[in-house]
């Protein structure tokens, strides 16, 4: 945008972060792009455009050392202005820039118009135009921030907080100390919580719901297993749900109780193997279960037994397959009595000699 002598006006916008993570930003492309433009205009003589361009890249980069230097030094060359010359087009650009401030006034750009006066006070304190504007733009932003927090209240009131919270900003936008604002948006954000918190305990509610349903349903059915699947699922979402804790573990109980019993008929079937596998599920969903922890012991002493007598007969059988020129059976029956009964030394011993001899191995 020209403006007379002054040359083109620059606007810096940065994209940067705010809070405490943006103090650990390192300094942006455009931070260094914005310094250059506002050393550029310093160098070409426009005092006040450098001024206001360090300025602003310090207000969203304070630890920007380069801008804040520039900014100190054009403050120290205002107040050294012996040279008539000089003195008077500086005050040019002064006045440019207060021309300008004037026009981002009239169209109500405030915040602009504010950056302007306030460059001009910093560099000529004394200057009473720009402190009247400045006097101006005061009361018009505390007529403004008044609107908005009458507005945000109202919107609060109306349990509109989505709007109460952007009115509560923008206040905190012209007045960053106003206390009613900054307690009305903690307000906010405190209702805005619970919202979603309610609306966080509705999901889970319409998720359980059907499952505690299907569960109970399963439950009364006797299905238990299928019954301890949906009761988990909605332990998932809700850890703490009571009902669905006591018809788990109820669950798990009756489903051991069920797999004892038919622990007991395997075993008295002679089924050593199957009711050691129904033991163990026993206990698997009731690790405190005496009477399956006791079963499976006998069961395990006496598979034990078992074990130990087929693996004798299996090594019996690689023996006489052996004597009759088969190696390759010999081996194979050798290390399935090794599998049944790890101590059975001469099986262990059969595989050792027929390993060594290559026996199973393709010519």
């Amino acid at each position: 945008m020209p403006f007379g002598r002054f040359g083109d006006s620059h606007r810096i916008s940065l994209g940067m972060r705010f809070g405490p993570a943006y103090r650990q930003v390192q300094v942006t492309t455009q931070v260094e792009m914005a310094y250059k433009r506002a050393l550029s205009r310093y160098a070409q003589g426009y005092m006040v455009d450098a001024y206001m361009q360090a300025t602003q890249i310090l207000t969203v980069a304070p630890w920007h050392r380069p801008a804040k230097l520039l900014a100190r030094r054009i403050e120290s060359e205002f107040k050294q202005m012996a040279d008539e010359a000089r003195a008077e087009q500086l005050q040019g650009q002064v006045d440019d820039h207060f021309a300008r401030g004037e026009q981002f006034f009239q169209v109500d750009d405030l915040l602009r118009a504010r950056r302007e006066f306030q460059s001009i006070m910093a560099l000529q304190p004394d200057h009473m135009g720009a402190k009247t504007y400045l006097n101006r733009i005061d009361e018009r932003f505390q007529s403004l921030t008044e609107s908005f927090y009458a507005m945000a209240v109202q919107s609060f009131a109306a349990q509109d907080f989505v709007q109460a919270g952007e009115l509560a900003d923008k206040v905190l936008s012209l007045t960053p100390d106003h206390p009613e604002a900054r307690e009305l948006k903690a307000r906010v954000e405190e209702v805005q919580k619970k919202y979603q918190e309610a609306a966080e305990t509705q999901r889970i509610t319409e998720i359980i719901r059907p499952l505690a349903e299907s569960g109970r349903e399963l439950f009364e059915q006797k299905r238990y297993e299928e019954a301890l699947v949906k009761f988990e699922e909605i332990l998932k979402n809700n850890t703490g749900d009571e009902e669905a804790l006591r018809f788990r573990d109820l669950s798990r109980n009756l489903i051991a109780k069920d797999a004892y019993n038919l622990a007991l008929r395997s075993a008295r079937d002679g089924d050593t193997k199957t009711a050691v596998a129904y033991a163990q599920k026993a206990l698997r969903n009731w690790p405190n279960f005496p009477e399956a922890a006791e079963l499976l012991k006998t069961l395990l002493a006496k598979k034990g037994g078992e074990d130990m007598v087929k693996s004798k007969e299996l090594y019996n059988q690689s023996l006489d397959s052996f004597l009759a020129g088969d190696p390759q059976k010999a081996l194979e029956l050798a290390q399935k009595a090794l599998e049944l009964w790890p101590d059975n030394t001469e099986a262990r011993r059969m595989v050792e000699r027929l390993s060594q001899r290559g026996a199973g191995t393709p010519q």
